[in-house]
């Protein structure tokens, strides 16, 4: 709980924009902005704020949980920073489960616990990232894709598609 730290202000610039919503704790996945990802909402505490999320312009963020194991996790249980995700479809599963198709939209640091039942609901901040420029990270881009290029003629499961996709990225945190 508290205010944003200096480091954090200055990340974001003069205006902080505050967001508020629910969490869903993530275990052993962590979802990157712009990434389009699955996750399976099982939890009682999850699938209230995916309701609260649905009911509310599709907005959760997600935010991993420290311990995988924990199968309750309280606020302090979650790591700081999570992502913004905008919801596409969810799917209720026979066993109760909920499939989420979602996509990241942008990093956050958590500033505030407002709530904690009947689902975690929380205070954030986005993270805004200063463009990236300069020889080193373009260094860094090519030998990135030079390696995706690889992976792609390697794995029968990745279409070429996916490496002229990574090509066309101009942003190195898009591009990881």
């Amino acid at each position: 709980k508290g205010e944003p730290d200096a480091a954090l202000s200055d990340s974001m610039g003069d205006e902080t924009e505050l967001l508020e919503g629910p969490v869903i704790p993530l275990r052993d996945t962590v979802i990157f902005p712009h990434m389009v990802a699955p996750i399976f909402v099982g939890r009682d505490r999850s699938l209230r704020a995916l309701d609260a999320a649905m009911a509310n312009e599709n907005v959760v963020f997600v935010v991993t949980q420290r311990d995988a194991e924990q199968e309750d996790p309280e606020f302090s249980d979650l790591y700081s920073i999570g992502t913004e995700m905008v919801i596409g479809r969810t799917l209720r599963m026979p066993d109760g489960t909920t499939s989420v198709l979602g996509q990241g939209q942008r990093r956050v640091r958590i500033v505030d616990l407002l709530q904690s039942e009947p689902y975690l609901r929380v205070r954030v901040a986005p993270i805004v990232e200063p463009p990236a420029a300069g020889i080193a990270n373009e260094a860094l881009m090519r030998a990135v894709l030079a390696l995706f290029e690889k992976i792609v003629q390697l794995s029968p499961s990745l279409p070429d598609d996916a490496y002229v996709a990574a090509m066309n990225v101009d942003e190195p945190g898009w591009l990881a």
